[in-house]
């Protein structure tokens, strides 16, 4: 899951245990403001022991990562909506049967992207 801040702390979580114990934050100084490329190598270093991640980072990186990864088999929807606007606050959702290390292109599905209305 990819989503933009809405202020300029930038973390990704651990959410191994958030059913009982709550995420477990580690803030990433690399992801301030990180191009495509460099939230990817985060994400490439997230021990295989960790099956949920949420990565918060600005645009345009997390757009950007988001199309890279989206694989043809997503909810079409979806990538045209995140494609074309991506607000404060857009998450977009994604699945892969890959393990983080070998994330790269096309390697997930999007399943939804989620915009706060007010």
């Amino acid at each position: 899951m990819f989503v933009r801040p809405p202020h300029p702390a930038d973390l990704h979580l651990d959410l191994r245990g958030a059913g009982r114990q709550g995420a477990n934050p580690k803030l990433e100084d690399s992801l301030y403001n990180a191009a495509a490329a460099q939230i990817l190598s985060v994400i490439n270093n997230v021990p295989e022991t960790v099956t949920s991640l949420l990565v918060i980072t600005h645009l345009p990186g997390v757009q950007d990562l988001a199309m890279r990864l989206a694989s043809v088999e997503s909810n079409e929807d979806a990538v045209m909506e995140m494609a074309t606007d991506y607000p404060t606050s857009g998450l977009t959702v994604m699945e892969s049967a890959k393990p983080w290390a070998e994330l790269d292109g096309r390697d997930a599905w999007i399943t939804d992207f989620i915009v706060r209305r007010a």
